[in-house]
């Protein structure tokens, strides 16, 4: 058991995530005010209480969590919470109060139970006199439910400096009937200004806990983030960039910190702001069921017992093979054995009709690029993966962040062989979420530059069928029986909140049963 494991436990975790698990029905100590409403008799507020909106997460048939930040000089501010199946909460199904405080930077954190599949739920916090915006909550479907259509948006890379979020006022304004968001990791970035658009008003990061702390208080201020997490309900993993920039299990090394200890804060951090359910500690992998039409696999690959990464590869495939015989010694895992075992029990048990695999670095090879990050730059673990995968019913789909491009590809065991075929070789297919605001822009010469990059990367790399490299945006995918279809929305430029509306990229394609992609016009 590694340093950062030991010290942190169950209790720990648990008061960090201020989780309070509550019923649908009131709990006994609420229950002689259980049908009353909220009265506040005290001084009108001279402050706003609720600078960060709310949030809703991690989904079940039954439940999900519910999320705020009160602002206060109070020490232990008693905050009021209410779900109901209307948005004028006339009709109240869930109702009691949660404390905090500064352990947990003021978040409160609800896991609410006894919820139905089907019905639309809408939430609110009251404190003081002042009442929070309404959040919406949308459940998965019950296991023995046969969903028609499940659409989920997918997304990564949001950096505050490099853009701003339109990406995610477009979300709640452009997008239905979505499921959820799910977001593949950089929520949040822990670095000092690095950004070339606007700058964080904490710049200076130290690792420590008032660091971490003031990125999620200045990035959840953000208007059209708080709008996208009031719509609609979130899945969330973390990446490196959550956490330290290039991390694995043991490093890098930070100058003028104790690497295990700015991890714990980080991790602590991490689920203090996050609409996430605790399962054990410093363990974000988790699936989540949707019915008999999928099952969804939320995956660790920056952090938890990765081995550390080779960097300073060259791009060239070939080049790059000798450099691994020599460094990737046995046993080097992306995902620690523990985490490997979970996954292959838990993906080869599943009866759902898609299995979706979410995960923060790509899976698939690309002849001229290499990060230290992906998949492949562990080649054991690769293997391992697209061999479990060849082993499935064709039905496997991965849904990929941190390559900042909308890319397209098929998944096979040797893509390179000169008789591969996409429809004999192919395990499954990937497509991958853009950064939210990391791209160069529409300008005409970014463009010309990216075509002409794609062209090259398509005609060597085979099983790859779509790229767009330099635009930000966010990826739409939808899940039916007999196919799945991917779409982007990208920008011309997310530095202007008023500049052009996002381009539609796309349908990608694929069969149920054929691990195929075809681009087919939107």
């Amino acid at each position: 058991m590694n340093k950062l494991m030991k010290k942190i436990d169950r209790r720990t975790l648990l008061k960090w995530g201020g989780l309070l698990t509550v019923s649908a029905m009131a709990p006994s100590a609420w229950a002689n005010s259980a049908g009353k409403r909220y009265e506040y008799t005290g001084a009108v507020s001279n402050s706003e209480h609720f600078l960060h909106g709310v949030a809703s997460g991690d989904p079940t048939e039954k439940s999900a969590i519910i999320w705020t930040r009160v602002t206060t000089e109070e020490e232990t501010p008693l905050v009021y919470w209410e779900v109901a199946l209307d948005d004028a909460f006339e009709q109240i199904v869930s109702t009691g109060y949660a404390q905090t405080d500064e352990s947990k930077d003021f978040t409160v954190k609800l896991d609410v139970t006894e919820l139905n599949y089907g019905r639309n739920y809408a939430y609110r916090f009251k404190y003081r006199d002042q009442i929070s915006p309404v959040g919406r909550l949308k459940l998965a479907p019950q296991n023995s439910t046969a969903a028609d259509t499940l659409k989920f948006i997918v997304t990564s890379c949001s950096h505050f400096e490099h853009g701003e979020f339109v990406g995610y006022r477009d979300m709640v304004e452009r997008e239905q009937n979505i499921d959820a968001v799910i977001h593949l990791g950089d929520y949040s970035y822990a670095s000092s200004n690095s950004g070339d658009y606007r700058k964080f008003g904490y710049s200076d990061f130290k690792y420590d806990r008032e660091s971490y702390r003031a990125r999620y208080s200045e990035i959840r201020k953000d208007a059209f983030l708080q709008q996208a997490h009031q719509k609609h309900t979130w899945m969330v993993i973390w990446d490196d960039g959550d956490l330290r920039n290039g991390v694995w299990r043991e490093g890098p090394a930070i100058n003028g910190a104790d690497f295990h200890e700015a991890m714990e804060i980080a991790v602590e951090t991490f689920f203090l702001w996050m609409p996430i359910r605790y399962i054990a500690p410093k363990r974000i992998w988790r699936s989540v069921p949707y019915g008999e039409l999928a099952d969804i696999f939320f995956l660790d690959m920056c952090f938890y017992d990765r081995d550390v990464p080779i960097k300073d590869m060259p791009d060239n495939l070939r080049k790059r093979q000798p450099i691994f015989e020599q460094y990737d010694f046995p046993g080097r895992s992306i995902i620690g054995q523990e985490q490997a075992v979970w996954f292959e029990q838990a993906i080869r048990t599943s009866t759902a009709r898609w299995r979706i695999v979410c995960s923060g670095a790509p899976v698939f090879e690309w002849w001229d690029n290499y990060s230290p990050s992906a998949w492949r730059a562990y080649p054991q673990s690769h293997q391992w993966l697209l061999e479990l995968f060849a082993e499935l019913n064709n039905n496997v789909v991965v849904l990929s962040g941190g390559l900042h491009k909308a890319m397209a590809a098929g998944l096979a065991l040797d893509p390179f062989a000169s008789d591969y075929s996409a429809g004999r070789d192919n395990v499954a297919v990937e497509i991958t979420a853009p950064s939210l605001t990391r791209g160069d822009g529409g300008a005409l010469w970014y463009e010309v530059a990216d075509n002409r990059s794609t062209e090259k990367a398509l005609k060597k790399n085979p099983h790859m069928k779509f790229r767009k490299g330099n635009r930000a945006g966010y990826l739409i995918t939808k899940f039916e029986k007999d196919q799945f279809v991917g779409r982007w929305r990208l920008y011309e430029d997310v530095r202007k909140i008023s500049g052009p509306r996002a381009d539609t990229y796309g349908d990608v394609v694929s069969e149920h049963g054929k691990s195929k992609i075809k681009v087919v016009d939107s």
